[in-house]
């Protein structure tokens, strides 16, 4: 449970207002957000594990406008979240992979009959002394 509140509330840090007054708006979303979430252990999402049964959004890709505005203004802010969504993620890739690489440097190529350095410290050998080893 306590997992499920950190990334609830990771979520709506992300996408809550200066204010912070919407947050109670926004948890349907997160709930469907959540549910349909695919975790890579189970290969599947829990509605569908719980439910047999894989959600809908109510609004599909290419779905005629509703008639009932508040539908329509559902249907936009959804797409609008979703959008920043995607850019958000992407922009914490690049950081991320910027970070990473920024301490990095390509791995050396060895060719047959090199001579290289061995770390000996996790190898057992059967010397009382390492100091007196082979080196």
């Amino acid at each position: 449970m306590e997992h499920v509140n950190q990334e609830l509330n990771q979520f709506l840090c992300l996408f809550v207002n200066e204010w912070q007054d919407d947050w109670y708006d926004l948890l349907p979303i997160v709930e469907f957000q959540h549910n349909n979430y695919i975790y890579s252990m189970m290969q599947q999402s829990l509605f569908l594990l719980d439910t047999g049964r894989t959600p809908r959004m109510g609004f599909e890709p290419r779905q005629n406008p509703s008639g009932l505005e508040s539908v329509n203004k559902f249907i936009k802010r959804m797409k609008s979240a979703t959008e920043e969504a995607k850019s958000t993620i992407c922009k914490a890739q690049e950081d991320m992979m910027k970070y990473y690489n920024q301490k990095r440097s390509p791995a050396p190529i060895f060719k047959p009959e090199d001579r290289i350095y061995l770390d000996t410290s996790d190898i057992r050998t059967t010397c009382l002394s390492l100091k007196l080893s082979h080196h």
